[in-house]
């Protein structure tokens, strides 16, 4: 997998969407993940535990990033139920 390369605007519209409060929350974890992938490219290495929803493709793609950390599951309380 080629690495992850984020510009400085990217960066900062992903720094907004990661702590959106009005933003679908699996939306708000992505966009924490995808900072927190750019952030080990660049050499900012060292976390432990990542916290998301159970989606296939994230949870692959958690394990290939973060080689050695624990994966926990995230329950949404104040998710919108349909």
């Amino acid at each position: 997998m080629p690495p992850l390369v984020l510009c400085d605007g990217e960066v900062q519209k992903l720094q907004g969407s990661a702590s959106s409060h009005t933003l679908p929350h699996s939306i708000v974890q992505r966009a924490q993940i995808v900072l927190a992938c750019g952030a080990k490219e660049r050499g900012l290495d060292g976390n432990r535990l990542v916290i998301s929803d159970a989606h296939l493709g994230l949870t692959a793609a958690i394990k290939h990033m973060f080689q050695g950390s624990s994966w926990r599951g995230a329950r949404c309380t104040s998710c919108a139920t349909s």
